[in-house]
Order: structure tokens, then C-alpha cells, then sequence
């Protein structure tokens, strides 16, 4: 008996310091249309519609849309004041998240709608609450540099250094420039030597931040703090490497000045001189560093501008001393690294210096264990030219090592691809019309006029004349082949990168390859066709012939070079064994949505 009485004092006191969970913490549920149209109303600051709907019973607190927002993020986030006092008064809960954690003062802060934020504050909302990401009121109003809700936020003894993975809030306030909110921050006793909470290799420390936006007011305030000029960033380069980045003269005199050291390496040995853009590269070399400093591949300063287009830089390296016949750890020089990405300004004037190593071949990226398959290694050799110029393996599905994020950027900047459905859509738009449907009607429209036609149409576009002759040299060589491998070659590279990125699994991946490939081979003779048709292909789109889409043809075809993919696989290798049939792909999960998503203010999620 006296067991049982103990177990009932224990439960009682469980059930007493447990929280107690009101229905305004609590998601309200309530119909669909009637969170719709509060939610608009709150979205569209129509305060008397809002009075109208809430005295209907309407909950204040019912969510909406893809988010899951509620009424007061909708009128904190859009910045209307009355709506979200009334809201308030209501006992609305001024803690209540969407989907991504994020609260209204967080929708408050980003949006920099001064009011509200007050009036959320004042009304006890927890000023300390940050989103899933772990992104908090503080980390958003010192990006805004709004001092005032800085302060507010510090009056109420905000946690000043609270981390995510984009750094504390001192590290949001000087990635915008804002430096009177900083000293506001570090006056309150923030810390300015705390890293991002997750490494990543491109988080930079608080001195690079501010380098990255020539801020040397900044870089002078955060040196009178003590914070160290050299302090590494997650990838080991100082502010330096942002400087050489993005920064101008000024910005990298000032950090000499100050001590920072010129010849400091990344993780990956590099100096900031092996980064630096071709228009700061002049001004690092007034401060001579050490010119022959190589990084773990065993390349120098030079190699590395040979390998990434500089050429300005090459010039400059060379003019300054560089030594132009240094070989890093496989025997490559600077020639040949340049003459391997297709660099032929870099290799000619290299060249004209004395470069001792001139023969010009593809660089091997080794094989992966175990090796892919010869039908395979031909599938992913249909895209050569794209893995040649971004220095990918072409062993090796999806090339390699690569930045997803900036992949990612691309493939929605320059294709509209952004998951795997626009991809799939691009891809079969490519292999039924893409480009070289509309070469092939075109041609056919100028190989009927006469030579006088012809000229008269040149004569009024003499701008795409390239082009035009162009459209109907081709269609006379190909016919209905004009432009096909244009968009074969393309398609390879764009189910590598789609793989590469995770839109599609690697079932998919060599599924969508082999079919391309297939039909390159049934559509031309030799790796020789191919390329002569993509070459003609590309003239027609650029309006111009490419001189280093020339020089990677010249490598390819290359017959005395091993390391050329289309020697490693011969034209006619077996391609005809079908692929695994690819394993469907679950949709995402979402939230259902409502019929007729309301506007609403956008959910706060930047990437710094």
C-alpha cells in the first residue's frame, strides 16, 4: 500500500511541474476557406476584414498554406502594426512557428518592419526563439542593421551569441557592412571570435566577412578589438583569400598594412596569390610574395591561374619572376595544365616565354575502385568536352568532387532546372526538339534561296552572319542530323550535373545516359562525326567558333594520347544491353495544401 501511495505523489508531481499547454500554444485547427481569408486579410493589412472574421469566429491562431503561417507572421512579416496589435489583444500567440520554426518576430526581423517587432516584444514574445535552422530575431535585425530592434532585443537580454551555420549575429552584422550595429553588439559583450556553428568550406570568420565587402572601416574597428588578422576561416584562408576574392586594392594594402601574412595556405595549400582574380592578382604581386610556394597538388600560383582561365594573371606571375617550367607532383607544368582546360591564349604565351614541356595532353583524374564499365565510361565520354572544361573525372558519374550549391545555381540560372521533374522535362525536350529541330527547319528554309537571296539576307543581319551561314552549312552537311550532337552533348553533362546535385539517383543516372548514348552512336560513325557535329552545332548557337572548344577537340581526338576517353572507348563498343529500369522516386512529403494558396510573406531563409 505505501508503494501505491508513493507511485500517486509521484505522478502528482510530474503532472505539476509539467507544462501546461494552452490552447493558444497549440495549433488551432479550423476549416480551410476560414484560415484562407483571415490570413489574407492579415496578409493584406485590411484591418476591418480581419474585426469581421475574427468576431465570426475565425481562429487567431490557425495556420495557412505551404508554411503553415499564421495570421500575426502574416501582419508582422507585411509590417501592419494595427492588424497585429488587434491580433494581439486577441491573444493571438506571439510564439506560435511555421513549418520552418520561424516565429513572427523572426518574420518581423527580416523583413525589417521596426513596429511590429516592438509591439511583438512588448508583448512578451520569446526574443531568444530561432527557426529549425537555428536562425534567431537578433541574427536577422543586425543583417538589417536595425540598430533600434538590435537594441531592444540587447534591452531585453537577447542571447547575443547564439550560432547557426552561417555565425553569430556579430558575423550577420558584418557581412552587410553594418558596423554600427556590430559595436552596438560587442559594446552588449558579444563575442567576435566564434566561428559558424557548421563547417563548411565556405563559412568565412567574421575579419573575412568583412574583407569580402571592402569594409576597411570595418577590418580597422575589428583589429582595435583584437580580433587576429589572420584568423582562418573554415577552409584555413584569412581574409586575405576574400580580399584576393572579391575585394579591390585598397582592401589588400590595408590588410598588409596591418600585418596580415601574405603567404599564409588554405586546407588546400593554397595562398591567397593561387586564388586571386585576374584584377587583384597586380596587387598582391607588389608585395612579392613567394612566387614558388606550391599547394598539395604540388602547384604554384602559376599552375593554378594556368588551370582556371587566368590568363591576365599568368602574364603577370610570369613578368614577376614565376618560373614557368616548375612541375607539380604528376610532372605537370603550366603549359600543359593550361593546354589540358583548353587555356590556348595561356599556352601560346607561355610558350613564346620559353615553356620547355609543349605537348599539350588530357590530364588522367585516375579510376574509381572498382571501375566503371566500358559502355558506361563511352556514355559519360559523350559529354567530354563538359567534363574537360569544368576538370571533372571522366571515370567517375557526376565527374567527381563538386560544389552542389553552386551546381545547383547554375543548372536554375542558366536551364530553369530545379529539382528532378524539370530536369527529366529538359532532358526529354532536348532529345525530341531541343536546338536541333529548329537548325533543321531553319536550314532547310535558307538551303532553298538562291545565292542572291541568300546575300540579301546576309546583308541585312550582318551580325549573325557566323550564324547564318552557319544554319545552312550544316544542314547541307547533315540534313536531319544538324545540330543533334549539340544536344547530346549537352544532355550528357546535364544528367552527369543532375546527378551530381542528387536531383536523380544513380539508377536514374545511367539509365538516362545509356539511352543518350545509344543514340549518339546510331545517329553518327566515330567520336570524329560527333564532334564535327557538335562543333557545327555550337557555331550556330554561340555565332562563333570557339577556340578552346577547338582545343578540346584536338586533345579528344588526339590518336597518340591514352588518357582521351574517346581512345579509351572505341566507337563501337557494345552500348545495346538495356540499363536496370530506374526505381520509382517518392514525391517529397508536404503539408496538404489548401485550394487557392493566399498570398503570404515569404519565409525567412537566406544564405549568407
Amino acid at each position: 500500500m505505501r508503494l501505491f501511495y508513493l507511485a500517486i505523489l509521484f505522478l502528482a508531481g510530474l503532472l505539476a511541474t509539467a507544462p501546461v499547454l494552452s490552447a493558444a500554444q497549440t495549433e488551432i485547427k479550423t476549416d480551410v476557406a476560414t484560415a484562407e481569408a483571415l490570413h489574407k486579410a492579415c496578409d493584406d493589412g485590411d484591418l476591418e476584414k480581419v474585426k469581421e472574421l475574427v468576431a465570426q469566429g475565425a481562429a487567431v491562431d490557425s495556420s495557412s498554406g505551404k508554411y503553415k503561417f499564421t495570421p500575426l507572421t502574416a501582419a508582422a512579416g507585411g509590417g501592419h502594426l494595427e492588424v497585429l496589435k488587434f491580433l494581439l489583444e486577441n491573444k493571438a500567440n506571439p510564439d506560435l512557428a511555421d513549418i520552418q520554426g520561424s516565429t513572427p518576430l523572426l518574420h518581423a526581423c527580416w523583413n525589417d518592419k521596426t513596429e511590429c517587432a516592438l509591439a511583438l516584444m512588448e508583448a512578451g514574445a520569446n526574443v531568444s526563439q530561432g527557426s529549425k535552422d537555428k536562425r534567431t530575431p537578433l541574427m536577422y535585425a543586425a543583417h538589417k542593421g536595425n540598430d533600434k530592434i538590435v537594441a531592444a532585443l540587447i534591452a531585453r537580454k537577447v542571447r547575443l551569441d547564439d550560432n547557426c551555420d552561417s555565425g553569430p549575429a556579430v558575423t550577420w552584422a558584418a557581412s552587410a557592412s553594418n558596423l554600427s550595429t556590430l559595436k552596438l553588439l560587442v559594446e552588449a559583450g558579444a563575442k567576435l571570435t566564434l566561428m559558424p556553428a557548421k563547417a563548411r568550406p565556405d563559412i568565412y570568420s567574421i575579419m573575412a566577412r568583412a574583407a569580402e565587402k571592402k569594409d576597411v572601416a570595418m577590418i580597422n574597428y575589428l583589429v582595435e578589438q583584437k580580433v587576429d588578422i589572420n584568423t582562418p576561416s573554415a577552409d584555413g584562408g584569412t581574409a586575405l583569400f576574400a580580399a584576393t576574392k572579391y575585394a579591390d586594392a585598397r582592401t589588400i594594402d590595408r590588410l598588409v598594412e596591418l600585418g596580415i601574412n601574405i603567404n599564409a595556405q588554405n586546407n588546400e595549400g593554397d595562398t591567397a596569390l593561387m586564388s586571386a582574380k585576374d584584377e587583384t592578382n597586380a596587387v598582391l604581386l607588389k608585395h612579392r610574395p613567394n612566387l614558388e610556394i606550391k599547394n598539395k597538388k604540388g602547384r604554384t600560383a602559376l599552375m593554378v591561374a594556368a588551370g582556371d582561365m587566368r590568363t591576365d594573371s599568368v602574364r603577370a606571375l610570369v613578368d614577376a619572376g614565376a618560373d614557368i617550367n616548375a612541375a607539380d607532383l604528376q610532372g605537370e607544368t603550366a603549359l600543359t595544365i593550361a593546354g589540358n582546360i583548353g587555356n590556348v591564349d595561356a599556352v601560346e604565351f607561355l610558350k613564346s616565354k620559353g615553356a620547355q614541356k609543349t605537348e599539350l595532353h588530357i590530364i588522367p583524374k585516375g579510376d574509381p575502385d572498382p571501375a566503371i564499365t566500358p559502355a558506361r565510361a563511352w556514355a559519360i565520354a559523350v559529354g567530354m568536352y563538359y567534363v574537360q572544361m569544368n576538370d571533372l573525372n571522366p571515370r567517375v558519374l557526376g565527374g567527381g568532387k563538386r560544389s552542389a550549391r553552386g551546381l545547383k545555381v547554375m543548372l536554375e540560372r542558366d536551364w530553369g532546372i530545379k529539382d528532378r521533374k524539370s530536369l527529366i522535362s529538359q532532358l526529354d525536350d532536348m532529345r525530341d526538339a531541343g536546338h536541333h529541330k529548329s537548325y533543321q527547319e531553319k536550314g532547310a528554309t535558307l538551303d532553298k534561296l538562291t545565292d542572291k537571296q541568300f546575300d540579301k539576307l546576309l546583308a541585312a543581319h550582318p551580325k549573325e552572319a557566323v550564324m547564318i551561314h552557319g544554319l545552312r552549312n550544316s544542314y547541307r552537311k547533315w540534313k536531319e542530323r544538324t545540330g543533334l550532337a549539340w544536344d547530346l552533348c549537352r544532355s550528357a553533362n546535364l544528367i552527369n550535373s543532375g546527378y551530381a546535385v542528387r536531383f536523380i539517383n544513380e539508377q536514374e543516372a545511367w539509365t538516362l545516359l545509356m539511352a543518350n548514348a545509344r543514340l549518339a552512336q546510331k545517329s553518327f560513325s566515330s567520336w570524329q562525326e560527333l564532334n564535327d557535329n557538335f562543333l557545327d552545332g555550337r557555331e550556330i548557337w554561340a555565332n562563333s567558333r570557339s577556340p578552346r572548344f577547338e582545343a578540346f577537340a584536338k586533345l579528344f581526338l588526339n590518336p597518340n594520347d591514352p588518357n582521351s576517353p574517346w581512345n579509351q572507348c572505341p566507337w563501337t563498343t557494345e552500348l545495346s544491353a538495356p540499363e536496370p529500369a530506374p526505381a520509382p522516386v517518392p514525391a517529397p512529403a508536404q503539408p496538404p495544401a489548401p485550394t487557392g494558396e493566399p498570398s503570404s510573406t515569404p519565409a525567412p531563409s537566406p544564405v549568407l
